[in-house]
């Protein structure tokens, strides 16, 4: 995996004395963010400039699906012997472990009467060879009910009976033959997602502070030159869009001292994990040592890239956004009513998208947004990202 070195794109912005434009303020807000996240992916140690990189991801990006696979070797007869210990039947059990199967048997049944009547009054009197025909593919292929337990019964993997182990069905896999190659791989990456998905930890809070942070100076994440222009609305911290338009209206109401008014604080389950980015099968490792010059006319299509060597990441992510200047955050409480009566628009908040903003990864209703006014000013309250999901909050690079 391989990124441009300069990640963010470079154009001159002049700056105001007695206010703050969206753009100032949202490279202060990444920029303290990345500084955040640069504790958890370098433990506090030093990186060399412009060799090492932290890249800022915003924290609404889905990462690679992960955790242990079902096994497909789990058939009818392995759950069968499992039904058979519990003694009890199927019928019973989902009645009371889940009550809405039967309205969905019922709801198949009638869609079935309804196809075939339909088929019926097509066909006529070739109906019943095609018919038969169906039935017979249903039998090999489909699903069929039965009253002893364990026999032609869904899996639920999660319920304390019924549940199946998967380790007596590993070695019946069937992997000869395969010829996967993978560009990279991620170390103990599934036993990440399973301790997320199966984990009880408790909820981590971080808070972030945005004062003394200059914007433009990401020396300490291992950028050479100074950045003055985040890439786009996508990178805002409070912007709108309208039905049927990409353009980003962007808050643009940000005080001089706005630094000492605003609070992030960020919530997940558990706390983030720095997961390694290993070689994959085509890599050859120390290939410059080997042969450090180029062949004549040989161009290197590795220079100015980096390889990604870690990614940070982490489960049921919320945020919230404290004000505490009265001004402000009549300003912000407005911008956000405004987006929310707006037809089909949406709202973006560091990174996080709301109604028909689709910038990020994960989307959420615009119902799911709260905010708050205090005697002081007021909060934003982002809710977690749904169990299931792995988001990427950073990652660390090296140049090639």
């Amino acid at each position: 995996m391989s990124f441009s070195r300069y990640f963010v794109q470079l154009l001159l912005v002049p700056a105001t004395a007695l206010a703050i434009t969206s753009e100032e303020a949202s490279l202060i807000a990444w920029k303290a963010y990345g500084k955040l996240i640069q504790q958890y992916i370098t433990a506090n140690a030093p990186i060399t400039q412009g060799t090492d990189f932290i890249y800022v991801v915003p924290p609404t990006s889905q990462f690679i699906r992960g955790g242990t696979p079902c096994p497909e070797s789990v058939t009818n007869f392995e759950l069968y012997e499992v039904a058979q210990y519990f003694n009890q039947s199927f019928q019973s059990w989902v009645a009371d472990n889940d009550p809405q199967y039967a309205n969905y048997e019922a709801a198949q049944i009638n869609a079935d009467a309804t196809y075939n009547n339909y088929l019926l009054s097509i066909y006529g009197s070739k109906y019943e060879l095609l018919q038969q025909q169906r039935t017979n593919i249903n039998n090999k292929a489909q699903q069929e009910l039965g009253p002893f337990p364990g026999y032609n019964m869904p899996v639920y993997p999660s319920s304390p009976n019924y549940a199946v182990s998967i380790k007596p069905f590993v070695k019946n896999e069937i992997n000869d033959f395969v010829a996967y190659r993978p560009a990279y791989t991620l170390g103990g990456y599934e036993n990440t997602c399973d301790a997320y998905f199966q984990g009880t930890a408790g909820i981590t809070t971080l808070q972030w502070s945005l004062k003394n942070v200059d914007g433009h100076d990401w020396s300490s994440l291992g950028y050479t030159k100074r950045v003055t222009k985040y890439g786009g609305g996508f990178w805002s911290i409070l912007g709108a869009s309208k039905t049927g338009t990409s353009e980003v209206t962007e808050f643009n109401s940000w005080s001089g001292d706005w630094q000492q008014d605003v609070k992030i604080t960020f919530s997940m389950k558990g706390a983030p994990t720095l997961v390694p980015i290993n070689a994959g099968f085509w890599d050859v490792g120390a290939v410059r040592k080997t042969y450090p010059n180029l062949r004549v006319g040989e161009k290197d299509d590795l220079a100015g890239k980096v390889r990604l060597t870690h990614a940070l990441v982490a489960y049921q992510i919320g945020l919230t956004i404290e004000f505490t200047n009265l001004e402000t955050w009549k300003n912000v409480s407005q911008f956000i009513e405004t987006g929310k009566k707006s037809t089909g628009g949406g709202l973006r908040i560091f990174g996080f998208s709301f109604g028909g903003s689709r910038g990020g990864s994960y989307s959420y209703k615009m119902d799911d947004l709260k905010t708050k006014s205090t005697t002081s000013g007021g909060v934003i309250t982002i809710p977690q990202t749904p169990e299931g999901s792995i988001f990427l909050l950073g990652a660390r690079g090296k140049a090639l």
